[in-house]
C-alpha cells in the first residue's frame, strides 16, 4: 500500500474513481454562470445517434454532456 494514498482509496473501484470526478466536474460547472446551458447547447444528440459536437469519436450522451446534465441536476434538483 502507498503512503501517499488514503486506506479507503486502495478499495475503490476505477467506477467509484470515474463517478467522483464526473460528480466534482458537475459541481465546477454548475458555479460558472450559462455553462451548462452552453455544454448542453453544444453537445447534443445528433441523428445519427451521436455528439453533435464530438462527431464520430462519441455517442451520445458524451463525457461533456453528462456532466453538464449532473450540473442541471444539482442546480435544480
Amino acid at each position: 500500500m502507498s503512503e501517499d494514498r488514503p486506506d479507503d482509496a486502495v478499495h475503490e473501484s476505477p467506477g467509484d474513481r470515474a463517478e467522483q470526478a464526473f460528480t466534482a466536474a458537475a459541481r465546477l460547472l454548475a458555479t460558472q454562470p450559462g455553462s451548462i446551458q452552453r455544454a448542453l447547447a453544444t453537445h447534443h444528440h445528433a441523428p445519427d445517434g451521436r455528439c453533435a459536437a464530438c462527431g464520430t469519436i462519441s455517442r451520445w450522451p458524451c463525457a461533456i454532456a453528462t456532466i453538464a446534465q449532473r450540473a442541471a441536476r444539482l442546480t435544480n434538483p
